[in-house]
């Protein structure tokens, strides 16, 4: 054993040599620049994220590259979770449900998918099996889910097989490793695009730490006029320095939810409380969902309905990813403004929206109290309703 001291706090802890004997990082240690960095240190001086970016230019070539390992994830995601299923138990009785087996699935992967690099296997396995165990309590105990089925399936770039540069033109390019060649993406460099793109430049110029990418298909939106049906996304996971903390001294900043409004929000330094309305936002799910009981009533075949529902559900996600964002963000605005030291957030009272992704919005808003280096505090909390099935759990 070997001494693995930390470069910022100088905590001590006992590892493993290497080959080459440097010390091996316990768990959750990072490092970076040449320096070691335990846990504590680690997250209060950057915080982990994701950004996806569309992907220009795209040849047939890359399409061609891209269906093959889009089809090979596909194929290693399917075999875990039939190897997964077949390991597990059937409840039968049983009064409580066992642990889940350990399963080991890189020979499963390998099997499946030859031609995936053995690193990507790693990943999509990790990842299937992570999202397996999660749901097993609803799909072999209480029967309200069915096991997993991947159609479409991202490709995983490990850290260093892929890298971020400019080219001639000045676009900001993702070069990975695929197939065996290294291949270029160009990025899009859109005002929509400007976030992600600095996330980038960061780890261009040293300040933060890639983790992983991954590209992935998504279908273009059905509105917008484009040639295309299918539009690439490259989405890159990375460590990003955290700025400085605002001077949050002026008390907390009161966010509930209410019969009348959607969000009511209250400070001590303002006069009247400022509110949130979602009437849109009633419209979309009350017409969603009489939209989904008119194509179950369509005299249609089964596949065109089943492609329209489909067409129509991601639709409706997406409108409610792009109002759960903007009401985050509202809420950072005024948390900026009134230098509030605390949101504390209470959705008990849900007849406004009895149906909404609550878990979303409350994860958007712990984001983006992280961000700013504030509290987050979860006041009160009504049921949580499964937006799958319909069930709903007390928490």
């Amino acid at each position: 054993m070997v001494d693995c001291y930390c470069s910022q706090c100088r905590a001590l802890r006992q590892s493993k040599p290497t080959k080459d004997g440097t010390p091996r990082l316990p768990r959750n240690w990072q490092r970076f620049k040449d320096e070691i960095w335990c846990d504590t240190c680690w997250h209060a001086a950057f915080k982990l994220r994701a950004v996806s970016i569309p992907v220009r230019m795209m040849t047939p070539e890359l399409w061609a590259v891209l269906r093959e390992a889009w089809n090979a994830c596909r194929a290693v995601a399917n075999a875990s979770v039939l190897a997964l299923l077949k390991d597990d138990v059937v409840r039968n009785g049983q009064a409580k449900m066992p642990a889940p087996p350990k399963t080991y699935l890189y020979p499963v992967g390998r099997a499946a998918a030859p031609e995936l690099s053995p690193r990507s296997v790693v990943s999509v396995t990790h990842a299937v099996q992570g999202r397996y165990n999660r749901q097993r309590w609803d799909v072999l105990w209480r029967g309200a889910a069915s096991p997993p089925l991947y159609r479409r399936y991202p490709v995983p770039i490990p850290p260093d097989s892929f890298d971020i540069r400019h080219d001639d033109d000045g676009w900001h390019v993702l070069s990975v490793r695929l197939g065996g060649e290294w291949r270029d993406f160009r990025l899009d460099r859109s005002a929509g695009s400007q976030r992600g793109l600095a996330a980038l430049r960061q780890i261009m110029a040293g300040e933060a730490k890639g983790v992983e990418a991954s590209l992935l298909c998504k279908v273009a939106h059905v509105g917008d006029h484009r040639a295309r049906k299918w539009e690439v996304m490259a989405k890159v996971v990375s460590w990003l320095p955290r700025g400085e903390k605002q001077n949050a001294t002026c008390g907390p900043l009161d966010v509930c939810t209410a019969s009348d409004v959607f969000m009511r929000v209250l400070h001590a330094g303002w006069s009247d409380p400022r509110n949130i309305q979602a009437d849109h936002v009633r419209t979309w799910i009350v017409g969603h969902t009489a939209m989904l009981g008119r194509i179950k009533e369509r005299p249609q075949g089964r596949e065109h309905k089943r492609r329209e529902y489909r067409v129509r559900c991601d639709k409706y996600r997406n409108r409610i990813d792009s109002f759960v964002k903007m009401t985050a963000a509202q809420l950072r605005r005024w948390a900026q403004q009134s230098r509030a030291s605390e949101i504390r957030y209470d959705d008990s009272v849900r007849d406004y929206l009895p149906s909404f992704a609550w878990d979303k919005l409350r994860q958007s808003i712990a984001l983006a109290c992280d961000d700013l280096g504030i509290t987050y505090t979860l006041a009160a909390s009504g049921e949580v309703v499964d937006e799958i099935h319909g069930t709903a759990r007390e928490e």
